[in-house]
């Protein structure tokens, strides 16, 4: 008797792609429901999972590329008659590495970050790169625009997903912080009588705040530099600077306090009205940095002969318009501003 032999054939998946690369089989021999059947995904099989008698459609996932060839066994359960199949696998890619860096370690809220990729390709004739910002909105290419998140937060999660040309994927994940930028107002104007002092009090907001003051003209004259809160003791008018740094190094815009520093007002006590131009008048040092003072001026007897509020227009030596004699006067100063009256005499000299 002559019986016809089974002629085992298979196909397998176009690609597959490690680490786990999951190959079906398909059993396609001619009258398949005929035969029983014996697979083996690697020749010679390395462990029994390289071993197989389902009919068809049966996957197996392999860890390395290559070399690897599936045999397959067709055999006739009532005559023992079979044959057998080999064909190389050859469909297994290996997958792409996903890897990149950022432009920068962190970013304050307004500034544009740049991601560096550094992926890797084992194979492929084409790659794809798409990014996903973390924030809704994505990109593609392999080293994309700029970007600018529109809201501060400390962990965004950039991904990137990359694909060769076998549809083989990989991705990665990194995080990116976002910082607020910091805010900062040095206060406000002040007025401090000479040798005396004030606390700068300014009104910030942010995390992680460093500070740091400077002074112009120097010198600063600043119990510090670096805290929040220094003793100002200037002896000139000065304008303070402070920069506030906060987390991830943003730095708030400059902001400016002034400082007015009223110096004790300088009287002489003799004058000359002669009218030769020297010494005409009772000219008072400083007196004009304070807005609300007043000045009086007595005779020996008590009479009131001059009196000014916020002492525009220096004394002359007259009153109502004529010239007093050669003597000495005396004189009641009220500065205001927290300086404390001052008195004395004049004594005018023809």
């Amino acid at each position: 008797l002559k019986f016809s032999l089974p002629k085992p054939n298979f196909t397998y998946s176009d690609t597959a792609c490690l680490p786990q690369a999951n190959v079906l089989f398909k059993n396609t021999t001619p009258n398949i429901n005929d035969w029983a059947y014996k697979w083996y995904f690697d020749v010679p099989p390395v462990n029994a999972l390289d071993s197989s008698t389902q009919r068809t459609n049966i996957n197996h996932v392999y860890y390395t590329q290559a070399p690897h060839k599936a045999k397959l066994y067709a055999l006739s359960p009532t005559t023992f008659c079979r044959d057998s199949i080999t064909r190389p696998i050859l469909t297994i890619h290996p997958a792409p590495f996903a890897n990149f860096d950022f432009s920068r370690l962190s970013v304050c809220i307004g500034q544009d970050v740049k991601v560096i990729d550094k992926s890797s390709f084992a194979d492929g004739t084409f790659r794809n790169w798409d990014w996903n910002w973390g924030d809704g909105s994505s990109s593609v290419g392999q080293n994309p625009s700029s970007h600018v998140y529109g809201s501060p937060r400390d962990n965004y999660s950039v991904t990137l997903q990359v694909t060769n040309s076998f549809g083989c994927v990989d991705d990665t994940s990194r995080l990116f912080a976002v910082y607020e930028l910091p805010t900062a107002n040095a206060g406000r104007d002040s007025v401090i009588l000479q040798g005396g002092d004030l606390t700068l009090t300014p009104i910030v907001t942010g995390r992680q705040l460093t500070y740091f003051w400077s002074g112009t003209p120097a010198p600063e004259n600043l119990s510090s530099k670096i805290f929040r809160n220094p003793i100002a003791s200037p002896v000139e008018d000065i304008t303070y600077t402070l920069l506030v740094t906060g987390i991830g190094g943003c730095m708030a815009p400059l902001d400016n306090v002034f400082i007015k520093v009223l110096k004790a007002p300088v009287i002489p006590n003799t004058f000359t009205p002669n009218n030769d131009g020297v010494h005409d008048t009772w000219i008072i040092k400083y007196l004009e940095s304070y807005p609300d003072n007043r000045v009086q001026v007595f005779t020996r007897a008590g009479q009131l002969v001059f009196e000014s509020r916020r002492y525009v227009k220096p004394w002359d030596g007259t009153v109502n318009g004529k010239s007093l004699p050669f003597d000495t006067y005396y004189y009641i100063i009220e500065p205001g501003t927290g300086r404390p009256p001052i008195t004395g005499y004049v004594t005018i000299v023809k």
